[in-house]
């Protein structure tokens, strides 16, 4: 390239002169401006340049025609060659580059442009059959080298075959004395003729097929008993591999004999993998079922060969079909499964050179289509591997590609264009195989005109016994069939059996644990610290870097949680449009470091920096850092800068586990793993017990060790708790309830101490517990005679209905529930109503002693048993001029940037980088629904990260200012979520641990009963009802309750029914119904009252089913309760198959008058009475006239409905629940059926403003 050598010397030559002038003048602006010829000149420069790299890309592409195998080799590689072409010998290290098993070849000693043999890797000496002459182009000769090999290799298959027919023809000799690859090809043929043969005679010899067997398995045991003797590396290869096939051939033939096979014809013989060589056609090929293979002659060396086990079997035949019928064959499964072995394996049995290639997501398709192209010239196989993982428009280009490639196989074509406009050759030999990993992160769905080029086939579970038995016998055990069996069976129990439970590895002293960090951080500049939660991990790197600092190096660490923050915010954004670069968190620490080293140096002060990054690993944040972790210690960032570490910066992970952490970065690490023993619960409560007075504390610690380790084992085994939680979270919850009953100003008895204890103990271990299981901790502590629990519980009852009183008795909490007052308000909030009882109190008493110090608390529960509404009952009781409180509700949508700026907007600054909550005050926060935020593809939560943060660090760091943190103070936390399960999200471990977690159970009947008892009561004796109307509601409180309960078991959820789902905020929403009713309208007429009780009943329970026949099962149900419970007077008022139906909006409006004021609300004027439909008729009117009076005032409206039966019943049902406060609704159905008509209307009549949102 003569003419484009010149153009890039002149182009290189007037660049060097530019940058000498650059130099001259420092003034950046003076260089830039002063010529005006620079700018052309430069656009000039640069077009000269590409015409020199277009000129190149040809040139290469020209070089890759002739020599095909080039095609897998980049640019800069192939430019090395070609650099180097003058000197053969320079070629050596490029050989593995493009051939299966060449590592190097022997040059002639005098003629060193002569090649005589070649050397493979496994250092096996193979004479070329004809001297290959390096000489010329290099393309050419290298061309003529993989040509006279391939012809080498069939020599010496074809001289081998010849040996085959000597009568002194020895075949353990021959194998001996032979290279592996014909070694193997000739036993595989051996296995071929003589099964074919015994299988064409069988029928005329009976013992022939037994005969054969016998013979398979002596040449089986004469290479196991070879691998006994004492062999070289090479040798013992060479037998493990010949085991390796022969055993599989052996159970091919011994299966065949067992299942009465006697004919070659046969699928299951025609279905293996067999060897023939064609004398006529001097030519050895491969059959799998009808599909026949040249062997391609590709010197393999001595490979490991894959254990071929029942899948292997079949993923052959799928792919020789797949080929047969010129498709690509799509192996798919989990890791593991050997999808990209098996394919390279199948490439080895056929002689074939296969090339590997591991796909990303910074694949693009011109790579793809050299790889295609190279693969089409040469008839190479190419397994593509986690073909997936590549970006969707390259997998869309790639689909042409591959459409183009296969197409032209089909029509058998000579030639053809590729889709880049080459005309290219093709060997039709070539195959595309791609393996894909379905449904793991990062993953992408293939195109559909991709997947119908090739044939999909399942790769699952392997046979593992196989496997073991094949390795046994490759290691010279005879009886490896037994021991196969023993060894699978031991493997199977221990995956049944051993949990993979964190705690299984057992480290006996923490201390040896920082011993092991220190010595891993002095050898290792990347570390990783993980753990389940509580193992001690932070205190691990935080009581080393004191020791450290006592020692004279002074440690220091920047802290951060690389999950509460994004990506970008976390190294930083580049803006396109500005080009400016804007630092993030993680650069703007990893820069401060180097600058105080250049600080600390200059000094000669001894100082070490930690960087703890305290958060889940993802494959997102941490593949960034894998420069960092390897020996070149650089950060590399989106702006091309390239920070180096210094020296005296170790780069710290502590995680909860490395799930998500690919091989890559594990492998660059230092592990230190600390086990849920290495700090059992007796360190960790003794460190508190000495900060006690020594009698308290001796004489705490004696129950403590009595009761806790069989409450544990209790819990674990025959308890199923709510929420996984670890043993290190129950021991610091039992801490956490003796520091907030514990008071330095009484004088504890022993007695007093262990009732204490016990209660702490009981309400730790059971916290997590429903009812039923709570009655296990009870029997414990009941059949301990050395144990003080209370005496002559009431039937019904248990220990966990009892507490410790200030005189150190037990007493029953129903001597602290409180006498409840129906509000006095006109209209009362009926979702806020809170009626004190055993439950609900017990909570709220300890949600106050955990909260006075200062701990954070998570309610979990069923949904409506009242989590929020403790919760916010119990804020209530702070006063605002000291203790504010906000609310916070959490969402799929809820994201950790958002959380930041919310909780900097509850807090001023208190000085410098401290905030709190205004005016020195303190603050609770309640987080409602804190398990609600999105799961990622990597199984974390990024919105609680940031709290995690928060909670442990005492704040978080600046989005604004990156690398300043913030210290927020004065926060305190309490929460609630749904018990996880279910659909339902659970919270991180590592949050866990920072919360007393406490289970809301359901409430019991009598509860229930009580509640909804004294609602009901109340409320008729504010309102005044007479004594019989009061009688059949206080009847009604039971019936409805059990009505509930029936409808509860009989319809549960299901795919198809995902909506039944009962709970007690149904309960709720039936009495709310029913208090709506007033003395006027029901005029202490008892059959008004029953009606709606029916009504009310129907609207929450039944409106929901959707089948006709569970309809009129819940009517016959609702009539039966009914009946028993409120007996004939239910008869006498209503009938059992008629039709009830109440509305607020059947009275007409009234009258505007002067002294009603300017600002009177139309809603206002609505006397909202809420009575039966006496007729359909009069319904009817009375829409028809709501419905023209709404499209005379508003405009646009041009409503024109008819009102038949089952559209008015559907305007009854909404207007009832948008009428009542916080009344939400979701209807369902086709398009068309009216529902947006029937809710403007009903919004309307209730006086309410509509407004639509419109979904884009």
């Amino acid at each position: 390239m003569p003419q484009e050598a010149r153009r890039f010397a002149n182009v290189d030559k007037t660049w060097i002169k530019l940058m000498s002038k650059a130099k001259e003048n420092s003034n950046v602006l003076s260089c830039c401006t002063t010529d005006e010829a620079l700018f052309p000149l430069l656009n000039n420069m640069l077009e000269q340049l590409e015409l020199c790299q277009k000129s190149l890309a040809g040139y290469l592409e020209a070089k890759r025609g002739v020599f095909p195998r080039f095609y897998f080799l980049s640019d800069p590689v192939m430019l090395e060659i070609l650099g180097q072409a003058s000197d053969p010998t320079k070629i050596q290290p490029y050989l593995s580059s493009f051939t299966e098993a060449v590592k190097f070849v022997e040059f002639h000693t005098k003629e060193t442009d002569r090649i005589l043999s070649m050397i493979t890797r496994d250092d096996e000496k193979i004479p070329l059959y004809k001297d290959v002459i390096a000489k010329g182009q290099v393309e050419e000769w290298l061309n003529d080298f993989i040509r006279t090999h391939q012809k080498t290799i069939h020599r010496y298959i074809r001289r081998s075959i010849e040996k085959m027919t000597y009568d002194d023809f020895d075949l353990y000799k021959f194998i001996e004395q032979e290279i592996a690859q014909l070694g193997l090809l000739i036993i595989q043929i051996v296995w071929t003729k003589r099964s074919e043969k015994t299988l064409q005679e069988a029928t005329n010899n009976k013992n022939l097929m037994n005969e054969t067997n016998k013979y398979f398995l002596d040449m089986l045991n004469q290479f196991i008993d070879k691998t006994t003797y004492d062999l070289t590396k090479y040798q013992r290869l060479k037998y493990e591999t010949l085991i390796t096939i022969h055993l599989h051939q052996r159970d091919i033939f011994q299966e065949l004999y067992q299942t009465g096979i006697r004919s070659d014809l046969d699928f299951d013989w025609a279905k293996q993998c067999r060897f023939y060589f064609r004398e006529d056609e001097d030519l050895l090929v491969v059959k799998i079922t009808d599909v026949t293979f040249p062997y391609d002659n590709e010197a393999l060396g001595c490979p490991d060969r894959l254990v071929i086990t029942p899948l292997t079997d079949r993923c052959y035949i799928s792919i020789a079909q797949a080929l047969a019928m010129s498709y690509g064959a799509s192996p798919a499964g989990p890791a593991g499964t050997g999808k990209t072995e098996t394919t390279k394996d199948m490439a080895r049995t056929l002689g074939k050179y296969c090339i590997v290639q591991n796909c990303s997501d910074q694949f693009d398709y011109r790579g793809l289509g050299k790889t295609f192209k190279g693969l089409a010239i040469s008839g190479c196989w190419g397994c593509f591997d986690e073909f997936n993982r590549i970006n969707l428009p390259v997998l869309s280009v790639a689909a042409q590609q591959i459409q183009c490639l296969l197409q032209a196989k089909r029509e058998r074509r000579k030639e053809f264009h590729f889709t880049d406009g080459d005309k290219i050759t093709l060997n039709d030999t070539f195959a595309i195989v791609i393996t894909m990993n379905p449904g793991y992160a990062g993953r992408q769905e293939l195109p559909e005109n991709l997947k119908i080029n090739f044939r999909s086939i399942a790769m699952m579970v392997p046979d593992r016994q196989i496997i073991m038995r094949v390795k046994l016998a490759s290691g010279g055990f005879l009886n490896n069939t037994n021991l196969a069996q023993k060894f699978f069976t031991l493997y199977k129990c221990c995956e049944d059996q051993l949990i993979d439970e964190d705690g299984l590895i057992n480290f006996n002293d923490w201390n040896l644990k920082i011993i092991q960090l220190y010595e891993t951080q002095r050898v290792r500049h990347g570390i990783m610290v993980l753990g389940p939660s509580g193992a001690g991990k932070t205190k691990c790197c935080q009581v080393l870097m004191g020791a450290l600092t006592t020692l004279g190096t002074h440690t220091r660490d920047y802290r951060m949680n690389p999950k509460s923050i994004t990506a970008s915010q976390m190294f930083g954004i580049l803006d396109v449009a500005t080009n400016d670069w804007t630092d993030g968190i993680f650069s703007t620490l990893w820069r401060r470091t180097l600058k105080a080293y250049e600080v600390s140096s200059k000094s000669g002060i001894q100082e070490a920096w930690w960087i703890i990054l305290d958060g889940p690993v993802d494959a997102i944040w941490i593949e960034n850092l894998n420069s960092v972790l390897d020996d070149n210690k650089l950060l590399t960032l989106a702006n091309g800068d390239r920070i180096q570490m210094a020296p005296n910066v170790k780069l710290i992970f502590e995680v909860h586990n490395i799930d998500n952490a690919s091989p890559a970065t594990v492998s660059r690490c230092g592990m230190i793993f600390m086990s849920s023993t290495v700090l059992p619960w007796r360190p960790i409560f003794q460190a508190w017990m000495n900060k006690q007075i020594k009698n308290i504390g001796t004489y705490i610690f004696e129950t403590v060790e009595k009761h806790f380790d069989e409450l544990f084992k209790l819990l674990i085994t025959k308890c199923s708790p709510k929420m996984k939680v670890y043993e290190c979270n129950y021991i610091k919850q039992t801490i956490d309830l003796l520091d907030g009953l514990l008071s330095k100003e009484i004088e504890y008895t022993k007695v007093y101490l262990e009732r204490l204890t016990i209660f702490s103990l009981m309400w730790s271990m059971g916290a997590l517990l429903e009812l039923n299981d709570r009655t296990k901790i009870e029997q414990y502590f009941i059949n301990r005679n050395d144990t003080d629990t209370p005496n002559n519980i009431l039937q019904g009852d248990s220990i966990f209905d009892y507490l410790v009183n200030d005189d150190g008795q037990w007493e029953h909490w129903s001597t602290h529930v409180e006498l409840w007052q129906y509000p006095k308000d006109e209209k009362i909030d009926f979702a806020s109503i809170l009626v004190p009882n055993i439950d609900n109190v017990r909570i709220s008493y300890l949600i106050k002693i955990l909260s006075k110090q200062e701990k954070s608390v998570l309610l979990i529960g069923e949904p409506g048993t009242a989590k929020t509404v403790i919760i916010t009952s119990y804020l209530k009781h702070y006063d605002s001029e000291q203790h504010l409180t906000r609310t916070i509700n959490f969402s799929s949508i809820t994201t950790s940037s958002l959380i930041q700026k919310t909780i900097e907007n509850f807090v001023d600054r208190r000085i410098a980088n401290t905030f709190g909550p205004s005016f020195g005050r303190k603050m609770t926060i309640f987080i409602d629904d804190i398990n609600m935020p999105m799961i990622n593809s990597w199984g974390d939560q990024e919105a609680n990260e940031i709290l995690r943060q928060l909670v442990e660090q005492k704040g978080f760091y600046s989005l604004t200012k990156p690398g300043d943190f913030l210290n927020i103070i004065d926060l305190q936390f309490l929460a609630a979520m749904c018990h996880p399960g279910g659909g339902r999200n659970d919270i991180s471990e590592r949050l866990k641990r920072h919360f007393f977690i406490l289970n809301c159970t359901l409430p019991s009947n009598n509860a229930v009963d009580h509640i909804f008892g004294s609602i009901g009561k109340y409320f008729c004796l504010e309102r005044n009802f007479s004594n019989d109307i009061i009688e059949i509601v206080q009847k009604s409180i039971s019936a409805t309750r059990i009505l509930w309960q029936t409808v509860k078991g009989k319809f549960l959820p299901t795919p198809a029914k995902f909506h039944y789902v009962f709970n007690l905020r149904d309960l709720s929403r039936i009495w709310e119904g029913i208090l709506q009713i007033d003395y006027e309208q029901c005029q202490n007429v008892v059959e008004q009252y029953l009606q709606l009780w029916k009504h009310e009943c129907t609207r929450v329970l039944a409106d929901r089913l959707i089948v006709s026949m569970e309809k009129e099962w819940f009517r016959k149900e609702q009539h039966r309760i009914a009946k028993q419970t409120f007996g004939d007077v239910y008869n006498i008022s209503i009938e059992e198959d008629s039709e009830i139906y109440f509305a607020n909006f059947l009275r007409e409006e009234l009258d505007v008058t002067d002294d009603m004021g300017d600002d009177i609300d139309l809603a206002d004027l609505l006397p909202k009475i809420y009575e039966p439909i006496s007729s359909w008729n009069v319904l009817e009117t009375k829409l028809m006239s709501s419905m023209t009076k709404m499209n005379e005032e508003i405009r646009g409206s041009n409503m024109d409905l008819v009102f038949f039966k089952d559209a008015m019943i559907h305007l009854l049902r909404i207007s009832r629940v948008i009428n009542m406060p916080k009344g939400h609704l979701l209807l369902v159905g086709v398009g068309g059926s009216g529902k947006q008509s029937l809710i403007k209307l009903a919004a309307y009549i209730a006086g309410y403003k509509y407004f639509q949102i419109s979904v884009s």
